[in-house]
Formats: structure tokens, sequence, C-alpha cells
């Protein structure tokens, strides 16, 4: 997640002043990669909660 959150970072710095023609694009990119991250974090959400109680639990 963390990976991807910089690459739609890095993809936005990537629009200057008078480039607004990219926008549309650069903006649908960013989408992209914030709908794989949060896609990302629903699939291992359940998996990370299980271990954290496993460790809370450990004794």
């Amino acid at each position: 997640m963390v990976t991807t959150a910089s690459q739609a970072k890095n993809t936005l710095d990537t629009l200057t002043p008078g480039t607004s023609q990219a926008l549309p694009g650069v903006l649908d990119t960013v989408a992209g990669q914030v709908g794989g991250a949060v896609s990302t974090w629903n699939d291992v959400a359940p998996m990370l909660s299980r271990l954290t109680g496993h460790l809370m639990t450990r004794r």
C-alpha cells in the first residue's frame, strides 16, 4: 500500500503549471492506483486482524 501511495504521489508530481490538459489522464491514473491500494488493503485486512488478535492474546 505504501508503494502504491508513493506511486500515486509521484504521478501527481508530474503535473506542472500549464499542463492542465494532462490533468484528466493523471487523475484517472491516480484513481486506478488508489483503487488498487484499497483492494489490496481489503484483501489483507482479515488476515492482519487475525494476526493482531493472535499477537494480543499470546502469553
